[in-house]
């Protein structure tokens, strides 16, 4: 496989770039529109007005698969280029596609190839086991938001960063044989506000534990409500003897963040909210970012008749951006009866619309070797966990780093790539390391980038002074087949390197020094006589920073 990636430094890569196309270079632009047509096993899927560019976007399609991260972007504004970009593999091999069966509701399916491991998106998708590129897959969008990665024979070898989704679970558990749910009214109620405010939601009626525990493992579940028999420690399910308890609870929520609210509705659901308890449990013992609203000896209060109404009343004011204890504390004044036997514990401050939270799933990228004069780029997802919108600025104060963009807002639950461009432009060897700090009103973060610098490239030396001719006392006044020189000579030496700064530059005769110059024009005046007539040779090193030399070397003829 060959890798070519494509960038045309003139153009505007991105945003506030300096770069920019010169209108008359119309050369330039007929040299793009060639190398696009000339690319085999392209797909244009976007050809549309965005803004006030025209974007053209290509996809890699080779035998029916969609190559990961090869692409070719075309932006143009008045009909100029303003923007080019291309990653492509060639001569890439694929295996026959094989259908699968996927038991899971999904969206799309598409069988795909990752040529190596840069096309895995920025660690976007990972693999559970250590395979060799290139991997040959079908890449499954399914409607929980998950991606999955299949191989041909339909087992699941890998996955992607799930979408974020928020979703609500309600229950009513069981009564008796002859009213074997009779609070069916405010579990729908509950589900109606949890509509509102989730992606998606359950709501369902005498569940078992089973079912319960699958639920509350999820960690899309931000929202719990619970209504049944039980006290602190547990409640009846869907039958006389079948409990869900709370350290059941408590094992259940282990690998998940705790619930944004949960609603405990037994009679005695909250009268001990210590460890051990299911509030405990759903807030994780925590008291910020959690709530847990519920019944305290609810049996014995005159109250419970108002409790549904109480319970929309608190819905209503939370819907409209009360914090959830400023909407329980309104709910219980407007229905006092009630108040001796709610309770409210957790952040006074949470709302059902919770603050925004940045996350980033890996906070380190390593770049590896990079030449002096290359320009490299990555890039690092930034997520907003919360409902509410996320600003973010980000920070660098490295002259070789540069993020794009450097600030931006998210909405709830979605997220925005930033890109990391490293120019190794005049840096020595050696390893480098450099920490982007984003900062935003949802918290903190670090994302650090790792590279090495190793020269692979050595300065271009050329002698331009003297040339083929005869010179007299450092003028050329005939044409010659070789370099005469009578008399004094000034030797002039053209230096040429990839960005990285020259150290000096030596003067030899036959092989012995007898000049450096550290600064341009590198120059050197002979003046020596060495006989009447002799044939010497001149050499010239140039030496980088970096310790890389590059020579040139011209044999001549002198007289005196």
């Amino acid at each position: 496989m060959k890798l070519v990636c494509t960038t045309i430094c003139i153009l505007l890569l991105l945003p506030n770039s300096a770069s920019f196309v010169e209108e008359k270079d119309i050369c330039l632009e007929e040299k793009i529109f060639s190398e696009i047509s000339a690319t085999k096993d392209k797909l244009l899927t976007v050809n549309a007005n965005i803004g006030n560019r025209h974007v053209m976007y290509w996809e890699h399609v080779v035998n029916g698969y969609y190559v990961k991260n090869d692409s070719i972007l075309l932006q143009m504004v008045g009909g100029k280029i303003v923007e080019y970009r291309k990653n492509w593999v060639e001569n890439i091999k694929t295996p026959p596609i094989k259908e699968i069966k996927i038991n899971d509701d999904y969206y799309w399916k598409m069988p795909v190839i990752f040529p190596d491991k840069r096309s895995c998106c920025w660690g976007f998708y990972s693999f559970y086991k250590n395979l060799s590129f290139p991997i040959a897959c079908w890449e499954v969008r399914l409607k929980d938001g998950r991606t999955l990665l299949y191989d041909m024979e339909g087992n699941i070898i890998g996955e992607g960063i799930p979408a974020p989704t928020i979703k609500g679970y309600s229950l009513s558990g069981y009564n008796s044989p002859d009213s074997p749910d009779p609070w069916i009214g405010f579990r729908k109620s509950a589900d109606k506000w949890f509509k509102k405010w989730c992606n998606s939601t359950i709501s369902i009626s005498l569940p078992s534990p089973g079912e319960i525990s699958l639920n509350v493992r999820d960690p899309e579940v931000k929202f719990f409500y619970e209504i049944a028999h039980g006290d602190s420690y547990y409640f009846q399910a869907d039958r006389a003897g079948s409990f869900y308890s709370s350290m059941m609870a408590s094992m259940d929520m282990a690998n998940r963040p705790p619930m944004w609210f949960a609603f405990i509705g037994s009679c005695h659901g909250m009268t001990e909210t210590g460890p051990g308890t299911f509030s405990y449990a759903f807030r994780k013992g925590e008291l910020n970012y959690t709530v847990t609203v519920g019944y305290d000896h609810m049996e014995e209060c005159r109250g419970w008749v108002y409790a549904l109404q109480w319970q929309e009343y608190m819905f209503e004011k939370m819907d409209e951006g009360f914090t959830i204890k400023d909407a329980f504390l309104l709910a219980t004044s407007y229905y006092p009866t009630i108040s001796p036997a709610v309770k409210f514990v957790g952040d006074p401050n949470m709302t059902v619309y919770p603050p925004p939270k940045l996350k980033i799933y890996k906070d380190y990228c390593i770049l590896g070797n990079l030449d002096v004069g290359e320009i490299c780029n990555t890039s690092v997802r930034i997520w907003n966990l919360g409902s509410s919108h996320l600003k973010w600025m980000a920070k660098e104060d490295l002259p070789w780093l540069e993020v794009i963009p450097r600030n931006g807002s998210i909405e709830g639950g979605g997220w925005e790539d930033i890109m990391i461009m490293i120019n190794t432009t005049g840096l020595a060897n050696g390893n480098y390391n450099g920490t982007i700090h984003l900062l935003s009103n949802g918290g903190n973060r670090t994302f650090t980038v790792y590279f090495s610098v190793e020269s692979k490239k050595v300065p271009k030396v050329e002698i331009v002074k003297p040339k083929r001719g005869i010179y007299m006392w450092d003028a050329i006044k005939l044409p010659f087949f070789v370099p005469v020189i009578i008399g004094v000579v000034e030797v002039e030496a053209e230096v040429i390197t990839d960005g990285l700064g020259i150290d000096r530059v030596d003067f030899f005769i036959d092989d012995k020094l007898k000049f450096s110059d550290k600064e341009p024009p590198y120059k050197w005046r002979w003046e020596e006589c060495l006989g009447l007539i002799s044939k010497h040779v001149i050499k010239v090193i140039a030496y980088d920073i970096n310790g890389n030399s590059g020579e040139c070397k011209e044999m001549v003829w002198k007289i005196l």
